[in-house]
């Protein structure tokens, strides 16, 4: 299993108990987006941001979906995101051919 999907929603599940579900799924995107921050680790603060805002906007989606419409399955999500782990490649080289 994914490592975001596994320790991150768990966490988000605790976490959520604490403080809520918009905090938590909040944070648990935000660490979401970081992990993916290597992929343009030196380019600079823009591609930064783009990287962490967009993944942390889907994590964010991912853990809506989740806490609000998968009864806290992290299954959805993990399905999903390993969906996007294998299509985006495709996406990019073929824009590259």
């Amino acid at each position: 299993m994914d490592w975001p999907e596994t320790s991150g929603k768990g966490s988000c599940k605790r976490f959520c108990g604490a403080c809520g579900w918009k905090i938590g799924t909040t944070v648990q995107a935000l660490l979401f987006g970081a992990i993916h921050l290597p992929a343009v680790w030196g380019k600079g603060i823009v591609p930064a941001l783009v990287i962490v805002l967009l993944t942390g906007g889907i994590g964010f989606a991912l853990g809506w979906l989740s806490q609000r419409r998968a009864e806290g399955s992290i299954l959805y999500g993990w399905c999903i995101h390993a969906a996007a782990n294998i299509l985006s490649p495709v996406i990019v080289f073929s824009f590259l051919l």
